[in-house]
C-alpha cells in the first residue's frame, strides 16, 4: 500500500497465557471483524455519494432545495433511511489502517502465528455472542460457524469437548517411547497442522488493512542456548587470546521472524498461502506451524518441541542481532541448525520492546521512500551540513564528517516518526501482572523473620525469576506518559452479577441486573459518596481460565467459550472507549487519525470515547445505532450483553470421575522415567506397591487443590 497521511500504524503483540488463549482469540475476532466492517462501511460510503454527490456536500435541508430532490422517490420511510444514511456515511472516518507486526509468545505466539492466516482469509466466519437464539436452524449455523473460525476452532473446540481425558491419555509417551511433559500434548501439533491447513474452499485476499510487507515473530526459549565468549587477558583487557581461557555464557533468547507478501527481507522465513505447490513454501509453513507448538511448549507441563531452521533465519534475522548484537554469526552456516525450545513466555512473555523495535525499524524504512519526506530530510541535511561545516572552520576543528552526518540523518528519521505520532503498540493480554497481597504484619519485638517453608521458598524463587523478567522499563516510562499514544493494554475486565439460588439474575426497580458491590471490612456494600461501588474483576479474576495458573480452561470447554466471548465484548468496549487519541483542546494530536473526523463523526463516537478524544479505529455498530434504518436492527450494546455472558460453573464430580485417568498417567509416567533411567522389575515393583498405598491420599491432595483454585474463582457449583 502506498504511504499516505491518511495512514496510521498498528502493531499487535500478544502475551502468553496458556488455556487463555481462548481471551486473545476473542480479542483478535472482533478486532478483526470491526476492521472488515469498517472497510465495507467505507466501500458502501463510497457507492452512495458516487449515486449522491450533492449530498457529500450539502446539509439535508439545502438538499430539499435542489432539483435532485423532486427526482427521487418521496416515500417517507425512504426519506428518512436517505437522511440518517447521509448522516452516517459522511460519519465514517476516512483514514487507514496498517497491520504491520503480529507477534507473541506462548499462547499469544500461537494465537498470532494463526491470525496470520486468518487476516488473509476472504470469509473470517467471525463467531457472534448471541445469547437470546432459541431456535434450531440459527443454532446450527452458529455451530457450523464456529467450527468454521480458526481462532475459535482452535482454542474453544481444541480436539475434543472432554479435553481433560485428552491430556491424561498416554498416547504421546506411547509415540515418543518416554515421557517428557507431565501432560499429553500431541493435541497441539494437531490443532496447528489444522488451523494452517487450506482447501479449496478458502479465498486468500490482500486485506486493505494488512501491510502488503507483514511481519510475524514469536519468541522462544532456547533450551541449548547461544554461546557467548569473551578472552581476557592477565591485565584484564579484552583480548583475541588469553593465557587465562574464556568467560563463557548462553544466550536462551530466540525467535523465528515470518514474512508475508511484498517482505523478502534475508533472515525471515517468507510464506504465501496463496502458493500451496511450491515445496520451499510448504516447508516454511510447516516451519510456522513447528514454532506455534514451540512457543507454547509451556515447561513441564506440556511437552517441549524441536526443529530445524535455516542459518540465515538466525545470522542474519533483524531482530535477533538486536538482542545478540555482539556475536557475528550465531550458528554455523552450512548445515540447517537443531535444537530444543520451550515456552517463549519464560523468558519474554510480552515481547513489547522487541516489536517496538522492528516496527519503528519499518517505519524508518517506509519514510525513507516518501518523496515529500525525502525533500524535508534533504534540505534539513544541506543545513545542518553547511553550520557544521562553519563550525569546525571558525572552530579549526579537525574532524572527518561523515560519521557525524550519517548519525544525524538517522537521528532525523527518527524525530520525524515521532512527531508524525501515526503508529501504535497494542498489546493483549490475558494475565496482566497483579498486585501481590499485603504482607502480614510482623510484631515489632520479633527478631527471626522466616515466612516461608522449603518448598515455599522454591515457589517464591520460580515467581521472583519469572516478574523479574517481565519488567520492561521503557515500557513504564511511556505508559506513564499521558499524552503518549504509541502503546495501548486491553486486558480482561468484567462486573458480575447477583444472583438468586436457582441462577438467575437479580434485577434492581429499573430493570437493571445488579452487579456484586465491594465490601466494607465489616463485610456490607461498599458506599462512597452515597454509591454503593460495582466490584471489577480484572486479568485472571475476570477469566475462567485463569483458574489452575492457567490450565483451568482444560476443564471444561464452557471455561474456554466463556473467555473468547469475554474478549469479543472486552474488544468492542475497548474500541469505542480507550483505544482512541486526543484530537481537540490543549495537548490534541493531528495525525492520520484525528484529522479523518468530521464534526458529524465527532458527535457519534465521542459518545463512548469522551469529548476531545476520536477512536484509533472505528466501531461500527456505534455507528449504525445512531443512524439506525428502518430496516435495521438495533445493535445490542456491550454493557446489555455482559450480563446475559454467565460465568461458568464446573461440578467437581466430572473431575472425581477422572480419578483413575489421573492415577494411572501418574503412574505411566514414574513407571516410564523408572524403565529408561535403567531400575529394573523388582525396584518398579516396590515402588508400584507404595503408589498403591498412597494413591487415593494423593489423588485427594489433588481434588483438594483443585477445588481450592476453582473456589477461589467462584467457579465451582
Amino acid at each position: 500500500m502506498i504511504e499516505t497521511k491518511k495512514t496510521f500504524h498498528v502493531a499487535i503483540t500478544m502475551a502468553g497465557a496458556i488455556s487463555a488463549g481462548a481471551y486473545t482469540a476473542g480479542v483478535m475476532d472482533y478486532l478483526l471483524e470491526t476492521l472488515d466492517s469498517w472497510t465495507k462501511m467505507k466501500e458502501k460510503a463510497g457507492s452512495f455519494f458516487v449515486k449522491y454527490p450533492l449530498l457529500k456536500q450539502l446539509t439535508w435541508e439545502e438538499f430539499e432545495k435542489t432539483p435532485e430532490f423532486a427526482e427521487i422517490s418521496q416515500d417517507k420511510n425512504f426519506l428518512e433511511d436517505l437522511q440518517k444514511k447521509a448522516i452516517r456515511y459522511k460519519a465514517v472516518p476516512d483514514h487507514d489502517i496498517q497491520i504491520e507486526i503480529m507477534s507473541g509468545a506462548s499462547a499469544g505466539g500461537m494465537t498470532a502465528a494463526i491470525a496470520s492466516l486468518v487476516l488473509q482469509l476472504e470469509n473470517k466466519h467471525h463467531v457472534k455472542f448471541l445469547p437470546d437464539v432459541k431456535d434450531k436452524a440459527t443454532l446450527a449455523e452458529l455451530e457450523e460457524i464456529k467450527g468454521n473460525n480458526r481462532l475459535y476452532n482452535s482454542w474453544i473446540n481444541l480436539t475434543s469437548d472432554d479435553m481433560l481425558s485428552v491430556l491424561l491419555s498416554g498416547d504421546d509417551i506411547s509415540f515418543i517411547g518416554k515421557p517428557v511433559s507431565a501432560l499429553n500434548s500431541l493435541f497441539i501439533r494437531q490443532v496447528a497442522q489444522r488451523a494452517l491447513r487450506i482447501d479449496e474452499t478458502d479465498n486468500i485476499i490482500a486485506a486493505p488493512y494488512v501491510s502488503d510487507d507483514f511481519n510475524l515473530f514469536v519468541t522462544l526459549t532456547n533450551l541449548e542456548g547461544y554461546q557467548k565468549s569473551l578472552q581476557i587477558n592477565s591485565s584484564g583487557k579484552r583480548a583475541d587470546l588469553s593465557d587465562y581461557g574464556e568467560f563463557i555464557t548462553y544466550n536462551h533468547s530466540d525467535l523465528v521472524m515470518f514474512s508475508f507478501g511484498e517482505n523478502k527481507d534475508t533472515g525471515t522465513v517468507h510464506i504465501d498461502f496463496n502458493n500451496q505447490t511450491d515445496n520451499r513454501n510448504k516447508k516454511n509453513i510447516t516451519l510456522l506451524g513447528d514454532a506455534a507448538v514451540a512457543t507454547g511448549a509451556f515447561p513441564i507441563g506440556l511437552e517441549y518441541a524441536s526443529f530445524r531452521r535455516e542459518p540465515e533465519f538466525i545470522n542474519k534475522n533483524f531482530l535477533i542481532k538486536q538482542i545478540h548484537s555482539d556475536t557475528e554469526d550465531l550458528v554455523e552456516t552450512d548445515s540447517p541448525y537443531l535444537t530444543s525450545f520451550i515456552d517463549g513466555g519464560l523468558i519474554n512473555n510480552e515481547p513489547f520492546e522487541l516489536t517496538d523495535c522492528l516496527l519503528k525499524s519499518r517505519l524508518k524504512t517506509k519514510l525513507k521512500k516518501n518523496p515529500e519526506i525525502q525533500k524535508l530530510h534533504a534540505a534539513y541535511m544541506a543545513d545542518f551540513e553547511k553550520k557544521l561545516r562553519k563550525r569546525n572552520l571558525e572552530e579549526n576543528i579537525s574532524e572527518d564528517i561523515d560519521p557525524i552526518l550519517a548519525k544525524e540523518k538517522e537521528r532525523w528519521f527518527d524525530d520525524e516518526i515521532r512527531r508524525q505520532k501515526n503508529y501504535t503498540i497494542l498489546m493483549i493480554d490475558p494475565f496482566p501482572s497483579e498486585r501481590k497481597p499485603k504482607k502480614a504484619k510482623i510484631p515489632e519485638n520479633q527478631t527471626n523473620y522466616y515466612p516461608f517453608d522449603l518448598l515455599g521458598v522454591i515457589g517464591q524463587l520460580v515467581a521472583t525469576m519469572r516478574s523479574q523478567l517481565l519488567v520492561k522499563t521503557n515500557l513504564f516510562n511511556t505508559a506513564r506518559d499521558t499524552n503518549d499514544f504509541s502503546c495501548y493494554l486491553i486486558a480482561p475486565r468484567r462486573r458480575r452479577f447477583q444472583k438468586n439460588p436457582t441462577g438467575e439474575v437479580i434485577r434492581g426497580d429499573d430493570g437493571r441486573p445488579l452487579p456484586v458491590y465491594e465490601k466494607d471490612e465489616e463485610g456490607n456494600d461498599l458506599v462512597v459518596e452515597g454509591e454503593k461501588i460495582a466490584k471489577i474483576y480484572d486479568g485472571s479474576a475476570a477469566i475462567a481460565c485463569g483458574s489452575l495458573g492457567g490450565f483451568g480452561g482444560f476443564l471444561n470447554k464452557s471455561f474456554r467459550e466463556h473467555d473468547f466471548f469475554l474478549g469479543r465484548l472486552n474488544c468492542q468496549s475497548f474500541l469505542r472507549r480507550h483505544f482512541r487519541i486526543k484530537a481537540d483542546g490543549e495537548n490534541a494530536v493531528q495525525n492520520a487519525v484525528t484529522t479523518a473526523y468530521s464534526d458529524e463523526a465527532k458527535k457519534i463516537f465521542q459518545l463512548e470515547c469522551g469529548a476531545e478524544y476520536v477512536p484509533i479505529i472505528p466501531e461500527m455498530d456505534l455507528l449504525k445505532t445512531q443512524t439506525n434504518l428502518s430496516t435495521e436492527k438495533i445493535p445490542a450494546k456491550p454493557d446489555e450483553l455482559y450480563w446475559k455472558l454467565q460465568f461458568p460453573k464446573y461440578d467437581m464430580k466430572i473431575f472425581e470421575g477422572a480419578k483413575d485417568k489421573v492415577l494411572n498417567r501418574i503412574w505411566l509416567i514414574m513407571d516410564s522415567l523408572m524403565k529408561t533411567n535403567g531400575i529394573g522389575w523388582a525396584g518398579r515393583k516396590y515402588v508400584r506397591m507404595g503408589f498403591l498405598y498412597m494413591r487415593n491420599d494423593l489423588f485427594k491432595k489433588l481434588t483438594d487443590y483443585v477445588q481450592k483454585e476453582l473456589r477461589a474463582w467462584d467457579i465451582i457449583r
